[in-house]
């Protein structure tokens, strides 16, 4: 069974960064900006690109409750 697992991600070809396709940082902002009320998601989005990071702390972090 392990050989099998090993196989198949031997397989599978990793993007890497050069794959990415390149938004308009205003678009990106954009789609970012749809998911305000939805803090899983924002957290979830933060980890895929770094130039995402601020914009989804900013409305994660918009309103806090004490």
């Amino acid at each position: 069974m392990a050989t099998a697992r090993h196989r198949i991600r031997s397989n599978f070809v990793f993007p890497n960064s050069e794959s990415r396709v390149l938004l308009p940082p205003e678009l990106e902002e954009r789609i970012l900006d749809f998911l305000w009320n939805d803090p899983a998601s924002l957290c979830q989005c933060a980890l895929v690109y770094r130039s995402w990071l601020p914009r989804c702390r900013y409305h994660i972090y918009t309103s806090l409750r004490i």
